[in-house]
């Protein structure tokens, strides 16, 4: 996925958000992990490390599926899902919906007509 560097002095914290372009991986289930290096005399490294939950790999358009995630197709479930968040913005609305935004592939965090259309489109494709 890549390594990303930034400086922070003592005490601060920062948010990172980093797009992962998942072209060419299999599609799945990926965990993400992130570790910061200690720095000059730091004795607590207990939160150094962060392991997130799943991050899962399908084809555009699969949201979610009978089991609340994604399920190898593009069906109603996944349209209904993006049309029943029309208009919110993430959050509240999950941030799987927003499949769009300035440039392709990153999201704007709102769902809106251009999220509903791209699932539209893929309406009845399934994983082979």
């Amino acid at each position: 996925m890549g390594k990303v560097e930034i400086t922070l002095e003592s005490g601060l914290f920062t948010i990172l958000a980093i797009p992962w372009n998942t072209t060419g991986f299999s599609k799945g289930n990926y965990t993400i992990s992130v570790y910061a290096s200690p720095v000059l005399g730091e004795t607590d490294v207990s939160d150094n490390n962060l392991t997130g939950s799943w991050i899962i790999v399908t084809i555009l358009g699969d949201i979610t599926g009978s089991e609340g995630w994604p399920d190898g197709k593009c069906d109603m479930r996944d349209v209904g899902l993006v049309a029943r968040h029309f208009g919110q913005t993430v959050p509240p609305a999950p941030p799987e919906c927003d499949l769009t935004g300035p440039a392709k592939g990153v999201p704007d965090g709102k769902v809106e007509m251009r999220d509903i259309g791209t699932v539209a489109r893929h309406f009845g494709e399934a994983e082979s």
